[in-house]
């Protein structure tokens, strides 16, 4: 390269000295279109959009569900008028002691308690009459009375007595010797009396059996003089279980997932979830309503309620909506845009160039050698020929870029996080013994379940001027 250096200067020295003179024509003629440089789409930038905070407040209503049709029956006829205010008075199931916590669960036989023991069932039973419209009579002379008619029969505390499943045994006993006449009609009729009078004795114990002939007349004596007796057959209270409310359907949510298509309901992090638990409590009731003149069943029910059926749920929540992608889409976009910048502004100067050069090649030159003629002539047309091909090459790749541009919708992507759903009342975690405030509440809850499991039955009672 060196070489032909020194050569081309050598000719350039050799001309000078000697003047002589060479023209050349023009490359082009003054009107060569220059290649027009394409227009740039630039990519947009995404407006970043800022954290959004939605609250949720959801209300599950209390059912306050009322006896149905089965559950209830009034005997026809029997309606207890309330301008002579009927006077009622309650017999108790036998009931197991109360521990400590007072569940106040009651055993499930048919029998009676004879004891003077009031527990929260029966005072609230009370309260319930009475709102009813009934005036109750105080028990301890109920149960005074029924001592005094079991004392009158002079029982013996040491008498044999059977349940029913010896009493069957025995018969079957019985009516054996009786078919292989081992014993005569006459002894089979003895033995019988007074296997049947063994197993209808009444002996005393804690589980004293009374039947209704026994609460009757209890109820029929001076110093009662009931109108009625309300036999309580159940009240138990069941401690809290775990059961299920679902946020599936809430139209609030609904409406916030069909604009955010991202969120879904699920089980994994940051899933709105499907179901979620709840502890309730349970109480049920059942009761007859004895008519003391008659002695006949004027009204039967049994209802149950949990804690769902007499207060309202709220839960609240939040969902936290994030723009995740606007900030690496944009940062990507700028680097596109750079690029095209870069391009255009490339192809825009090797334009002006070419302008340039044209011009200059539209002229005739002189020269003073042939060969100084042609190496101008040659460099000239390189340099048309380079710029020219910048133009064409950013020219295609601006109108990829622009395709690209005009093609690819872009749009934001959100991160969902939803926060932890806070329950009210949220019966899951009051039982904290250590806690007397929380106590008091479950204390307040499941009075008022009994009350209202108690009124919403006893109500069903038919009476006049209700």
């Amino acid at each position: 390269m060196k070489k032909r250096k020194l050569i081309l200067s050598s000719l350039l020295v050799a001309l000078l000295s000697t003047g002589c003179v060479v023209s050349s024509p023009a490359l082009y003629s003054k009107n060569k279109d220059v290649e027009t440089v394409h227009n740039i789409v630039k990519l947009p930038m995404l407006k970043h959009i800022p954290d959004e905070r939605t609250h949720f407040n959801i209300l599950y209503k209390a059912k306050h569900t009322k006896p149905s049709i089965d559950d209830y029956v009034n005997t026809r006829g029997s309606n207890i008028d309330l301008n002579k205010l009927p006077t009622v008075v309650i017999a108790l199931p036998v009931e197991t002691r109360k521990t400590e916590n007072d569940t106040n669960e009651l055993d499930k036989t048919d029998e009676f308690k004879t004891e003077g023991y009031i527990s929260k069932s029966e005072e609230t039973v009370e309260k319930e009459l009475i709102r009813a419209g009934f005036g109750v009579i105080d028990r301890s002379k109920f149960e005074a009375k029924l001592r005094t008619l079991r004392d009158s029969k002079n029982l013996d505390k040491d008498k044999e007595t059977i349940g029913t499943a010896m009493f069957e045994a025995r018969m079957k006993v019985l009516e054996k010797q009786l078919e292989n006449k081992k014993i005569s009609v006459e002894e089979y009729s003895k033995k019988l009396a007074s296997l049947d009078e063994a197993s209808n004795s009444r002996y005393r114990g804690d589980k004293e059996l009374i039947d209704m002939s026994e609460l009757i007349r209890a109820a029929q004596s001076k110093g009662v003089q009931a109108d009625y007796i309300l036999q309580l057959n159940k009240i138990e209270e069941y401690n809290g279980y775990i059961t299920q409310l679902s946020l599936k359907g809430n139209s609030k949510i609904e409406e916030y997932i069909s604009k955010n298509t991202n969120l879904r309901y699920g089980y994994k992090k940051n899933d709105i979830p499907l179901n979620f638990d709840v502890r309730v409590f349970r109480v049920v009731f059942s009761a007859k309503l004895f008519n003391v003149q008659s002695g006949k069943v004027v009204w039967s029910g049994s209802h149950e309620l949990n804690s769902l059926d007499i207060e309202d749920t709220t839960v609240d929540f939040d969902i936290m909506k994030q723009d995740i992608t606007s900030k690496g889409i944009n940062l990507e976009q700028s680097k596109i845009n750079a690029q095209l910048y870069s391009l255009h502004q490339e192809a825009l100067n090797a334009s002006t160039q070419l302008k340039k050069l044209y011009n200059k090649a539209s002229q005739e030159r002189e020269y003073k050698d042939k060969n100084i003629q042609m190496f101008s002539e040659q460099q000239l047309r390189n340099s048309i020929s380079k710029n020219l091909n910048i133009i064409v090459q950013n020219n295609k790749e601006i109108d990829r870029i622009n395709a690209f541009a005009r093609d690819n919708k872009i749009s934001i992507k959100f991160d969902y996080k939803v926060s932890d759903l806070i329950i009210n009342p949220n019966l899951n975690t009051l039982e904290d013994i250590k806690d007397p405030r929380k106590q008091r509440v479950i204390k307040n809850h499941r009075s008022k379940l009994l009350s209202e499991t108690i009124r919403t039955l006893l109500n069903t009672i038919k009476v006049k001027n209700r």
